[in-house]
């Protein structure tokens, strides 16, 4: 549960980052990009464990759930900053 949950709060990242630290305006479908990533990186980690779902392992080859978990995190954070970028970059125009 804590990991799901962490995994989901990386949601956060983008906006502290982008809106509160660098004072930004993005666009409000990147809220909702990043928000959407962080909850399928928390399903997908949920649901690799029950075997219905298991995609990270045979993808990366990796097999210890926490370096599972590694890539999960960096993949939602990487869409999450990706989508404020551009989320960014299509407000000021």
């Amino acid at each position: 549960a804590v990991a799901v949950s962490g995994t989901v709060s990386l949601y956060l990242f983008p906006v502290i980052l982008f809106s509160i630290l660098l004072a930004r305006q993005a666009a409000a479908w990147s809220y909702a990009v990043s928000f959407g990533a962080a909850v399928l990186g928390g399903a997908l980690y949920m649901l690799k464990d029950t075997k219905t779902l298991d995609l990270i392992g045979p993808l990366t080859g990796l097999d210890h759930k926490y370096s599972q978990l590694a890539v999960i995190c960096v993949v939602v954070l990487s869409v999450g900053v990706a989508a404020f970028l551009a989320g960014g970059a299509a407000k000021r125009r």
